[in-house]
């Protein structure tokens, strides 16, 4: 063992060059493989650590649109209900989430997550301090381990003091053990017998008997009570509601990181076959070696054992570096991907997986070279066709990566950024209502950087500005169904304030509004068979309101462009009928390039009145987190671009370089013939431009349709023009040659006579 060792370490150091690409890929290939399964792992298993987690359903309500969607809440109302009537069901609970802690000045303002008295019978709870009396009592609260170390240190916090969002004394009556993985904060919990009361919204959460309880009759049996309403209950898996209905709280789709896992696993495969093509390159020049080794009486399994070792070396090197790369990455993957415990353990068990199925892969590679060594001592092959397929295959694979990145940052950097969206964001800002407080709209309007303020309108991402009803209309065809349309309250100044375009008809009066004069969106328009002039007139009719078109207004978003424009339909505030409540939002628009201290300023006032209100931004921040997701995948697929991208670069490198100390007599001979060092120049890259150009033809067809795919799901589509092929191509192309050219002009100026002594 110890002779193999000497004889693999030798051979690595010999090949430096190699040696450093293999070990830097591989830690690079299994550093993305690792994080990026480990982060699909951790959003796969939300709350799948309860008792019952098969048993456990959360409540939704499923309004039939695309920008309102399914949400998770409910009416209290159905708590009593599920418990008293439905003998299917063993418990039902409601709470409200929020869990959060803020330390400030010595205080601690939370704000927790209230629960009914049945949270403890459905919810496994387990109490490691303090008593089980703040379930029912509404003056203390529970607190996590991790939030009373993060609010108290290592002081007890039972009897320690906290206050609620209204500044009201609270008492730390328990400490609760943490939950792992879970769309339900226990961070703060606290009684709120409220919840006991019909018509608030919150979460239900039930819990069946059996878990293979037939859900269709108890979900018929909840919708009849909602018979007429526009929207229908649906049950949703509590072990799959991250993914559904609570996917606005994920850093990153669960698609787009199995996507990444399975380019991180590319990204090794390349690596290996780098790895592979390395290793084997070098066995023609050791043919000799192997051969006498074979005549003194070495088998081919140990043949296979020493060529072996030396892919055990580099593997152990490429380890080594992973786990200092992940020391380092550490704290910034966990903050990205919002996970909260140590992750070497499980990252150690991901490497462990990929060494043992990379050194099974490279243990029958080894095999079949140290089968025919001795065969093919006296004839080895300097122009082998392994190492350029495996420059094809990496070349294929960068341009594939490369070119669906760019595309995608191209993508959204035009939804976030062009106008086509149907409204203005830039220097809009929007203060909830719920901080709305008499003479704060009057404030704001004397702040410096803002041109406007609108007191009493909706924003436009705010979803209690919208609402759903079904629609008849003149001229629906007997036997169609009801259109199912958002109900949007809005009036001049609120399209002169957003800039919603108008394409046909004018916007009603407030007189007109009070007759029922409303205004439909290109969507409902089309979904209606009508043409813009054909519209305005037209009735519609929603329960026993008869409502008269007056104008059509352009398309526009109030959700990420990855949803479908619904039909809408906007209603003057000043008509009666619909809802008694007012809209109460407080819009502003600001001068350009002011908008983020006038944010600031916003939220300072707000903390006066309460010291734990959300800080103001601008509306554009909040409309471009909704592509969070899809920027965060661009950049992971740039990443894994720019790792495929140097392991090509530096195996065409490493490649060159092995390949002009194999070739030493070929290109002295050439000089001596007379070849100058432009022509061996050429000579050499016109192989690499050849692996090139057959590479773009296999990645660019095949990156074309992924993107396409991939920008279905958009409204609003950037096209591909034939730039972005050329110039990637031109790009890589500059890059390999530069690359290429210092080694192969260096070996084409040595002399003769030189090269010749050294082989």
């Amino acid at each position: 063992m110890t002779h193999e060792l000497k004889v693999a370490l030798r051979n690595l150091l010999k090949y430096k060059v190699q040696t450093t690409v293999c070990v830097c890929g591989l830690a690079a290939g299994f550093i993305c493989f690792a994080l990026s399964l480990l982060w699909v792992r951790h959003e796969t298993t939300f709350d799948q650590f309860h008792p019952d987690a098969e048993r456990l359903y959360l409540c939704c309500t499923d309004f039939g649109l695309d920008a309102l969607s399914i949400s998770p809440s409910a009416d209290t109302k159905l708590v009593p209900q599920l418990n008293r009537d439905f003998p299917e069901i063993e418990r039902a609970t409601a709470y409200v989430n929020y869990g959060e802690a803020i330390v400030e000045a010595d205080s601690v303002f939370v704000v927790p997550t209230m629960v009914d008295e049945h949270f403890s019978k459905v919810f496994h709870v387990e109490i490691l301090e303090g008593s089980p009396s703040f379930w029912r009592d509404p003056s203390q609260v529970a607190l996590s381990r991790r939030t009373a170390t993060a609010c108290f240190g290592d002081s007890t916090a039972i009897g320690q003091t906290v206050f609620d969002p209204d500044g009201q004394p609270l008492t730390v009556g328990a400490v609760v053990k943490d939950w792992p993985n879970s769309n339900i904060s226990i961070d703060v919990l606290r009684y709120h017998p409220e919840l006991a009361k019909p018509s608030l919204s919150c979460q239900v959460v039930l819990k069946t008997i059996h878990a293979d309880t037939d859900l269709t009759p108890i979900l018929q049996r909840i919708n009849e009570q909602y018979e007429g309403m526009p929207f229908r209950m649906e049950l949703e898996p509590l072990t799959s509601c991250r993914s559904t209905v609570y996917s606005v709280l994920q850093p990153v789709r669960t698609t787009f990181l199995k996507l990444f896992v399975a380019i991180s696993a590319l990204i090794i495969l390349a690596v290996l076959a780098n790895t592979c093509s390395f290793l084997a390159g070098r066995i023609p020049r050791r043919m000799r070696e192997l051969a006498i080794r074979k005549v003194c009486g070495a088998t081919n399994g140990q043949l296979a054992v020493l060529l072996l070792t030396e892919f055990l070396c580099l593997l152990a090197m490429a380890l080594l570096l992973g786990f200092i790369l992940l020391e380092l990455l550490h704290p910034w993957f966990c903050k990205v991907a919002q996970i909260r415990r140590n992750l070497t353990g499980e990252v150690a068990l991901y490497f462990l997986g990929v060494s043992i199925l990379s050194t099974a892969a490279f243990f029958f590679i080894v095999w079949f070279f140290s089968r025919r060594t001795l065969q093919q001592s006296l004839r080895p092959s300097s122009r082998a066709w392994l190492p350029r397929l495996n420059l094809i295959v990496q070349f294929a694979v960068a341009f594939f990566i490369l070119f669906c990145g760019i595309m995608m940052g191209r993508q959204l950097h035009y939804l976030s950024t062009t106008s086509d969206v149907g409204w203005e964001r830039e220097g809009r800002i929007v203060v909830d209502s719920y901080y709305n407080r008499p003479g704060l709209a009057d404030r704001i309007a004397r702040l410096a950087g803002v041109k406007h303020v609108c007191p009493d309108e909706h924003g436009m991402l705010c979803a209690n500005g919208f609402a759903p009803m079904d629609i008849r209309w003149d001229g629906q065809a007997e036997g169609t169904e009801p259109l199912r349309t958002n109900h949007i309250t809005a009036r001049k100044e609120w399209m002169d304030f957003w800039r919603v375009g108008l394409l046909q008809g004018h916007c009603p009066t407030a007189a007109e509004a009070r007759q029922g004069q409303v205004m439909i969106n290109e969507t409902a328009m089309r979904a209606m068979g009508w043409a813009p002039e054909e519209a305005i007139g037209k009735r519609l009719y929603y329960a026993d309101h008869v409502l008269t078109v007056a104008g059509v207004v352009k398309d526009f978003h109030i959700s990420a462009p990855t949803v479908p424009v619904d039909p809408c339909v906007m209603v003057g505030r000043e008509y009666e009928g619909f809802w008694s409540s007012m809209p109460d939002d407080i819009l502003v628009s600001c001068e350009p390039g002011r908008a983020d201290s006038v944010c600031s300023r916003i939220t300072d006032m707000l903390r006066e009145q309460s010291p734990w209100a959300e800080p103001v931004r601008p509306v554009s921040a909040v409309y471009d987190e909704t592509l969070a997701s899809e920027r965060m995948l661009m950049r992971l697929i740039l990443l894994a671009a720019g790792v495929c991208c140097g392991v090509a670069l530096f195996c065409v490198y490493a490649f060159v370089t092995l390949v002009c100390e194999q070739r030493r007599k070929e290109i002295a001979i050439r000089k001596v013939n007379g070849a100058t060092a432009a022509d061996i120049f050429r000579g050499f890259i016109g192989e690499y431009l050849v692996c090139l150009t057959v590479s773009a033809a296999v990645a660019f067809p095949l990156g074309f349709i992924a993107v396409r795919r991939w920008q279905e799901q958009y409204v609003e589509q950037l096209a591909i023009g034939w730039g972005i092929y050329v110039l990637l191509f031109l790009g890589m192309a500059a890059v390999v040659t530069a690359c290429v050219g210092g080694q192969v002009w260096r070996a084409a100026q040595s002399r003769p006579t030189d090269m010749l002594e050294k082989e």
